[in-house]
C-alpha cells in the first residue's frame, strides 16, 4: 500500500515535527497493510481540504464515498479475505442484506482496497490539524507533555477514517456498520444503542463503541483505555494504535501484514523540545461524523467536549 500525501500550503507555517510525524504515521500504515493500491490524501494545518477547522478542533477528516449494493460489498469482502480475522468476519455476514434494501456508503480508499473501483489520482480524503500553539507533542517517544496531545495518535485517527473506519448511523450504512453489535447475534447498524466491535457475530467484544451523545459512532468508548481511535481521550498520554485497531481495518477490507505496535515518530528539531506555553483549553478527542455524498465528502471532527479554562 502507498499513501500519497500532498501537504497544503498551510503546512508551510506548521511547527517542527509536524511533517515528520505525519510521514511516520504514513510509513506505519504502509508497513501494516499490503494492498497493492495508492491512497491520495491531502494534509492541512489549521484547515482541512481548504476549509477552516471547527472551533477548537484537534483535527478533522474529509472522506469521499461511493454507493454499493450489499451483494457487491459481500462479494468484495469475501474475495479479499486474506487473514484468519477476515475469514471469521466474512463468515459472520448473512447472505441477505441486514439493512434491507439500503445501499452502503464505501469510502473510495476502502473501495480500492476491496477491488470495487480501480486506481485513481483523485483525492480519497483530506485531513487537517489544529494550529493552536503548543497543543500537540510531536515526539511521543519520551511520553506526551502535560496539556498536550499525542500528534502521532491524532494523525492515525484521522487517516484511519479516510481508510473507512466510520459508522454513519441512522439509515446510512458503511462496511464498518456490519460489525457493530449490541448483543450476540444482534447487529446495531444504526448506532441507536450502545454497541461493540465484533467479527464473530457478536460473541466476542473486541472493543466497545462510543455511545456518548455527539461522539463519533465509529470511535471507541472510554472503557477501552488510551487508544488512537477513542472518541474522547486525555492530554498527556500516548495514544497507541492497538492490535484491535488494526483488526478493524483488516475486517473492513485492508490486507493486514503485521500487528506490531507503531514506532515512535522521529524527534523534531531540538528547538521544538523547549517547553511550550500551556494551551488555553483542556481538550478531549470528540469526533462528529456528518455524511454527505457527491462533491461534499463525509466530515469527521475532533474538537473539545467541554472546554475549561485552567
Amino acid at each position: 500500500m502507498i499513501i500519497n500525501v500532498t501537504f497544503d500550503s498551510s503546512v508551510g507555517s506548521a511547527p517542527a515535527g509536524f511533517t515528520s510525524t505525519v510521514n511516520a504515521v504514513v510509513q506505519y500504515f504502509e508497513t501494516q497493510f499490503t494492498d497493492p493500491i495508492t491512497l491520495n490524501i491531502s494534509v492541512g494545518y489549521g484547515e482541512v481540504g481548504g476549509q477552516a477547522l471547527g472551533s477548537g478542533a484537534l483535527g478533522e477528516s474529509l472522506t469521499y464515498l461511493n454507493f454499493y449494493s450489499y451483494s457487491q460489498l459481500l462479494g468484495a469482502l469475501s474475495a479479499d479475505a486474506t487473514t484468519a480475522a477476515d475469514q471469521t468476519a466474512v463468515a459472520s455476514l448473512p447472505s441477505s442484506n441486514p439493512a434491507g434494501s439500503a445501499s452502503y456508503l464505501v469510502p473510495t480508499a476502502e473501495a480500492k482496497a476491496l477491488g470495487l473501483m480501480g486506481a485513481s489520482t483523485s483525492l480519497d480524503g483530506s485531513v487537517g490539524f489544529s494550529s493552536i500553539s503548543g497543543i500537540f507533542d510531536y515526539n511521543n517517544a519520551d511520553g506526551v507533555g502535560v496539556n498536550q496531545y499525542d500528534f502521532f495518535g491524532v494523525v492515525a485517527h484521522e487517516i484511519s477514517e479516510v481508510m473507512g473506519r466510520i459508522i454513519l448511523g441512522g439509515t446510512s450504512f458503511s462496511p464498518f456498520s456490519l460489525f457493530d453489535y449490541s448483543a450476540a447475534g444482534v447487529r446495531d447498524m444504526s448506532g441507536a444503542q450502545p454497541g461493540y466491535f465484533s467479527i464473530d457475530g457478536g460473541t466476542t467484544n473486541l472493543d466497545s463503541f462510543n455511545s456518548v451523545a455527539g461522539g463519533d459512532l465509529g470511535d471507541w468508548a472510554s472503557s477501552v483505555g488510551n487508544d488512537a481511535f477513542l472518541a474522547f481521550s486525555h492530554s498527556g498520554v500516548v495514544l497507541p494504535v492497538t492490535p484491535a485497531d488494526l483488526t478493524t481495518l483488516d475486517a473492513i477490507g485492508w490486507n493486514l501484514a503485521s500487528s506490531s505496535p507503531p514506532p515512535p515518530p522521529p524527534p523534531p528539531d531540538p528547538e521544538a523540545n523547549e517547553p511550550p506555553e500551556p494551551p488555553t483549553l483542556t481538550i478531549a478527542n470528540h469526533a462528529i461524523t456528518v455524511s454527505k455524498v457527491g462533491s461534499t465528502p463525509c466530515r469527521s471532527r475532533l474538537r473539545p467536549s467541554i472546554p475549561t479554562i485552567p
